[in-house]
């Protein structure tokens, strides 16, 4: 019975320790398993045709656009909390209603920017090849 390379898919001689194709290990046991069954665990690359598709979470943005959603995201969390607490603060001491309401203003504006950032350092599903690392989505 022939046996195939569980990466990809390619005919093994017989007692290869080694894919000629892709130079994974091989366990003759295990490939022959598979093949036996018939079931690829990972759909194949459509572009080099060698690899599979293995699910990752990648970001949307580039990588200097994630750095600048992180920098407007974790201050802006921080100034949203220390506005709720000056308002309770504010509130409590029986002080004026138009202080509270300029934090209220400055909390939301912080929300709005923390939403913005947050919209920046997002992640996707997306399918990457584990031969020549394309990236095909993974809808």
């Amino acid at each position: 019975m022939a046996t195939f390379c569980t990466a990809c898919g390619q005919p093994l001689a017989p007692g290869a320790k080694f894919c000629d194709q892709c130079g994974l290990t091989t366990s003759p046991a295990e490939s022959t398993a598979s093949a036996a069954i018939g079931v690829q665990l990972s759909p194949r690359c459509r572009i080099c045709g060698v690899g599979t598709l293995r699910l990752e979470k990648k970001y949307r943005m580039s990588t200097p656009v994630v750095a600048i959603g992180y920098i407007i995201l974790v201050p802006s969390v921080l100034f949203i909390i220390v506005c709720v607490r000056s308002i309770v603060r504010i509130s409590a001491s029986d002080g004026s209603a138009i202080a509270s309401s300029i934090l209220i203003f400055f909390a939301l504006a912080a929300f709005v920017g923390g939403l913005l950032g947050w919209l920046l350092i997002m992640k996707k599903k997306v399918l990457c090849c584990t031969h020549c690392s394309a990236v095909v989505p993974a809808s």
